[in-house]
């Protein structure tokens, strides 16, 4: 249990960082060589794509990297084209703005802004001991939990951030052994991330379910306020062309600025 959960760990905190993530091959389900760093003349397991353990997905870790991908692709404040600036990032620790930098600390949070009034609280604690956290206001909104590597990935079919909000000040208490991330988004986006998240569970299997994506479309929009239902095909094709349309966008731009 706790390889599986530093696996989320690892890779949340590659996926919600800005720039381009670099994923190698078995990644996504939890390839390993067994401690061997040198396979080039193996003929093996070692070396091959298992493709069996993606299908089957016993740890239910390929589906948590799926949705992980696809909350990142459909995410404003993870789509950028410029660098992060103090604009759009603060520093927390237990207390909003007040991060511990001293060598003992074990907990680091953040906020990152989307430029458009919402965005995404993280904290991760690598500390064995639970840490109560007190999130920021952030204009009376309401933190909806979108993702917690401390608990195993939710069942197939089951909707990530719906369970419980936590208010504008309300405290985060985290009490798991090993390191916890926690991403969270205002109330008013929660219903289109769910949205988000129920399409990618129609695509093919094994369904994913482990976080949220945030699309921005009246498309998705519509499709969110029908939360107690399984999404149609057509929707899930017009969440898709959103996603595409907003990352062809994006490399349109970067094209331009790298002239």
């Amino acid at each position: 249990r706790l390889r599986q959960r530093q696996m989320r760990n690892l890779a949340s905190a590659l996926l919600l960082s800005c720039g381009v993530p670099m994923v190698t091959m078995g990644d996504e389900y939890g390839h390993t060589k067994d401690g061997n760093n040198n396979t080039y003349c193996h003929d093996s397991d070692l070396n091959y794509v298992r493709w069996d353990q993606i299908a089957a997905d016993p740890n239910g870790f390929n589906r948590f990297m799926r949705l992980l991908i696809n909350f990142r692709r459909a995410t404003t404040a993870l789509q950028r084209s410029s660098y992060v600036t103090d604009r759009d990032i603060q520093w927390h620790g237990e207390l909003p703005n007040q991060p511990d930098w001293t060598d003992t600390s074990r907990l680091v949070a953040y906020t990152l802004s989307d430029g458009q009034g919402g965005g995404l609280y993280v904290a991760f604690n690598t500390s064995h001991t639970a840490r109560l956290l007190r999130m920021p206001a952030w204009g009376g909104r309401v933190w909806q939990p979108l993702i917690d590597t401390g608990k195993p990935p939710p069942s197939p079919g089951q909707r990530p951030g719906t369970s419980s909000q936590y208010a504008s000040r309300g405290t985060l208490n985290r009490s798991n052994w090993r390191s916890v991330l926690q991403a969270a988004s205002d109330a008013a986006s929660a219903a289109a991330g769910a949205a988000a998240a129920t399409a990618a569970t129609v695509r093919s299997p094994p369904p994913p379910a482990a976080a949220a994506a945030r699309p921005s479309s009246s498309s998705a929009a519509a499709a969110a306020s029908g939360r107690g239902r399984q999404l149609s095909l057509a929707e899930v094709a017009a969440l898709e062309a959103v996603m595409k349309r907003k990352n062809d966008e994006l490399r349109k731009r970067l094209r331009l600025e790298s002239r």
